[in-house]
Formats: structure tokens, C-alpha cells, sequence
């Protein structure tokens, strides 16, 4: 007897196995019938997406993890969105009394734990969680400009401390800009200069990394100059109407639209700049935005 056909010949045990099998994809397991406390304990060890997907399985899943958002959200954050202090002051835009050493449940607490009934608390989930969002594209964002410049083969993903680098110069340049574009200064805030003394130099430099970083990225898809217009339609006249002047022109123009927040950057260089209508919509845009 050849080789195939043995192995091609089922095994008595064979078809209680699979028939086994049939029966149980029959069964509805269903998150909805396990406990509560195995719910929100796996939704504790989920990443912020797979959070995200199971707070649309059903209602009654939703209605769960609403109730102890925090308990889950404050795990998520200290895996994924470190440094947790500067996330929650990014995210918090209030007055600065200096990071701390807070776990993320205890600045969830001091944040969400005093207001009003269940609406109030799934609007503060909301949020927090449209934040998460925003931190997790501009991740993804940032990656591929930083690696723009790179040949093919020299692309890779970031590491996660190469991430976490990246967070936190993102953190401090949200606060910065929640803090000094909101209307929000206040004594110890009021000047950019001692409000940027807080951070160590470590800090400082993965904040101008990013900067930089964005800055050519607005310079290539946002504010091109007339001269990279240029050099990839070869029409001068064409590229004057593209381009946002040359030289100093143009770096003023770019030193404009980096007023703006990481928020409505993340607006514009994902693809939002050509819904907002154009370029004389784009300098309507930001002069309605008052970044300065």
C-alpha cells in the first residue's frame, strides 16, 4: 500500500473528532455568556484596537466595559501609550504642577472621578479614547516620514523604545500647544521658554527630532516650495501655483502652519488639506485656526 493511501485513509477516531468539532461550532460561545469579571479581565489584555472591536460586539458588551472603561483603559495605556505622565498631561490641558510618578489609574481617577451620572462618564471614555486614537496615527504617520528619504531596503518599523521616543516628544508638543494655543496659560505657563525648562535635555531633543521630522513632512505634502515643485514637473510657471514661495518665504509660510496643534496637522498631511478646498481654503483654514 502506497504512502498517500495510508495517510489518506481516516482513522476510526477520525470522525467522532470532526463531528465533535461540527457540534461545537454549532454551540453560540459568546462573549456575552461568560462573567463579567472574565469580560473585563480579557479586555484588560487586549491592545487599545482590539479594545476598540469589542466595545461594538453588542450593547450589552458596551454596557459592560462602560462601566469599568477605567480599570481597562488605565491597563491599555502603561502598555501602549508610555510615558503615562506625559499622556495625561498632554491629554489634560490643565494647569502644570509637574508629571509625577502617578500610575494610569490613579490620573484616570483624578481625572474622571468626580462629575455627573452615566452620560458624563461614557462622554470622558469617549474622549480619552478619541485621544488614544489620534496617538496611534500619528504613530503610523510618523514612521513613514521618518523613513521617507530611505531606499527600500532600509525601511523598517520602529522599535517599540523608538516609539516611545517618539511619544514623548509628541506629548510635550501637544501640551505646549493645548497650553499656549487654547488660551490656557496661566502664571507658571504664560512664557514658552520656562514652560519648556521642565524637561530634561534627553526630553528636548526627542521633541525636536519630531519637530524636524514634521517639519519636512509639511515641507513635501503640505507647503512645497516652488524649487521641490520644480524638480518633479519640470514647469516653472506651473510650479509657481503650486509652490508656497522659496527660500524664506517659505520657511515662514512652513513656521505658520507648524502653529497649528498636532491635531490639525495630523489633518492635514493624512489627506485632509485637499477636503478643506484647496490652497486658498487651506489659508482661509488656518487663519480662522489663529495658531499664534
Amino acid at each position: 500500500m502506497l504512502f498517500s493511501q495510508i495517510v489518506s485513509q481516516p482513522t476510526p477516531m477520525a470522525a467522532p473528532v470532526v463531528e465533535t468539532g461540527q457540534q461545537r461550532l454549532k454551540g453560540r460561545l459568546v462573549l456575552d455568556e461568560l462573567p463579567v469579571e472574565i469580560v473585563v479581565e480579557i479586555a484588560t489584555n487586549l491592545d487599545f484596537e482590539g479594545f476598540g472591536s469589542m466595545l461594538g460586539v453588542s450593547s450589552f458588551m458596551r454596557c459592560i466595559l462602560q462601566k469599568y472603561w477605567r480599570y481597562i483603559l488605565s491597563s491599555i495605556i502603561e502598555r501602549e501609550f508610555t510615558p503615562v505622565g506625559l499622556f495625561f498631561r498632554a491629554f489634560e490641558t490643565g494647569e502644570v504642577t509637574g508629571v509625577g510618578n502617578r500610575s494610569a489609574r490613579e490620573w484616570l481617577g483624578r481625572l474622571t472621578g468626580v462629575g455627573g451620572g452615566r452620560d458624563w462618564r461614557d462622554r470622558e471614555m469617549d474622549r480619552i479614547m478619541n485621544f488614544c486614537r489620534g496617538v496611534k496615527l500619528w504613530e503610523a504617520e510618523f514612521q513613514r516620514f521618518r523613513f521617507y528619504d530611505c531606499d527600500v531596503g532600509e525601511m523598517r518599523l520602529m522599535n517599540g523604545r523608538e516609539r516611545e521616543r517618539f511619544r514623548r516628544g509628541l506629548f510635550i508638543w501637544d501640551w505646549f500647544a493645548r497650553v499656549h494655543h487654547a488660551g490656557r496659560q496661566t502664571r507658571r505657563t504664560a512664557e514658552p521658554v520656562a514652560f519648556m525648562r521642565r524637561f530634561s535635555t534627553t526630553e528636548l531633543h526627542e521633541l525636536n527630532d519630531v519637530w524636524e521630522t514634521v517639519w519636512a513632512a509639511v515641507g513635501r505634502e503640505v507647503c512645497p516650495s516652488v524649487t521641490a515643485v520644480m524638480e518633479v514637473i519640470g514647469d516653472r510657471s506651473l510650479a509657481e501655483g503650486i509652490g508656497w514661495g522659496d527660500g524664506e518665504e517659505n520657511r515662514q509660510i512652513l513656521g505658520t502652519v507648524m502653529k497649528l496643534g498636532p491635531g490639525d496637522l495630523l489633518r492635514l498631511l493624512v489627506g485632509g488639506g485637499g477636503r478643506i478646498g484647496g490652497r486658498g481654503g487651506l489659508v482661509r483654514w488656518i487663519r480662522l485656526s489663529e495658531p499664534w
